[in-house]
């Protein structure tokens, strides 16, 4: 088994659970989640506890998660808001693979019997609100990024791997791509007396593109055109802005609302300069 496919996480986190496990996470969860995916205390999260230290705030929460393990097994990954590349694979990684591991976490996740997959979300589905009308349903999955990993039941050894290559694309919140993923999970059948657990990884993203910075590359979507110019608002997701920018405008000239790439040039303070690409480069 070998399957690739990108989580585009407004959050900045991913959930690995079953299915089954979906309706348990309730409010709480809900609202030690939201603490967990701030690990420094920059979002409005950090406004529920004032005058408390966010040092003493955030593992509090994280212990929080952890001792649901005996209930409702999950692997939690903290990392930043972007497109998040994931291979899940059954194969030991390559010596090329392994020479190239900047972290590792591993723990213990269960495909109940009757269900047939694992899930992995983008950490939004669970601050969404169920239909009152369906009460026993649990955090909706249509609204936001997930991926089905098909599995037979049991328990099983999860290796999350976060990888050197994570910038590969060199495109602010773009980490990793199809062939270099940032993060490699290795999956295996648990021993029987290996009991599953609920944890929680948080990924050093110091090297991460995680903001816009010179040189990278930008998704964006066009504002419009002024005396030759035109403006355009930076995305680190479908849903996650960051900033605006300005570029030339030459011959090719997208239509407002229509999404470019760009190449970022400097930063003005409230704008960035910008060079609109119309076909990147490989490398």
């Amino acid at each position: 088994m070998r399957q690739t496919f990108g989580i585009d996480s407004d959050t900045g986190g991913v959930v690995i659970t079953a299915p089954g496990m979906m309706p348990a996470f309730d409010d709480d969860f809900a609202a030690d989640l939201n603490v967990v995916f701030d690990p420094m205390g920059t979002t409005c999260a950090a406004l529920d506890f004032p005058g408390e230290s966010w040092s003493e705030v955030w593992p509090r929460a994280v212990s929080s998660l952890q001792s649901r393990g005996d209930s409702q097994v999950f692997h939690v990954i903290v990392a930043r808001s972007g497109l998040i590349f994931v291979r899940v694979q059954d194969e030991p990684l390559t010596p090329e693979e392994t020479a190239s591991i900047a972290q590792s976490f591993t723990s213990s996740v269960q495909v109940p019997n009757g269900q047939n997959a694992l899930l992995a979300l983008d950490g939004m589905h669970f601050f969404d609100a169920p239909d009152p009308s369906d009460e026993d349903e649990g955090p909706v999955l249509s609204n936001y990024d997930f991926e089905e990993i098909p599995l037979a039941p049991g328990s099983y050894t999860l290796t999350i791997h976060v990888m050197q290559w994570h910038n590969a694309s060199q495109t602010v919140g773009i980490f990793g791509t199809d062939e270099l993923p940032a993060i490699i999970a290795v999956i295996s059948p648990s021993a029987n007396d290996n009991q599953p657990t609920a944890s929680v990884s948080l990924v050093d993203c110091d090297a991460w593109i995680c903001q816009p910075v010179a040189g990278a590359y930008c998704n964006a979507i066009v504002n419009g055109y002024t005396s030759g110019e035109g403006s355009a608002s930076l995305f680190l997701t479908s849903h996650v802005s960051s900033g605006t920018a300005r570029f030339p405008a030459g011959t090719y000239r997208p239509e407002p609302d229509e999404s470019v790439l760009l190449k970022l040039i400097a930063n003005r303070g409230s704008y960035w300069t910008a060079k609109l690409v119309e076909d990147k480069p490989d490398d």
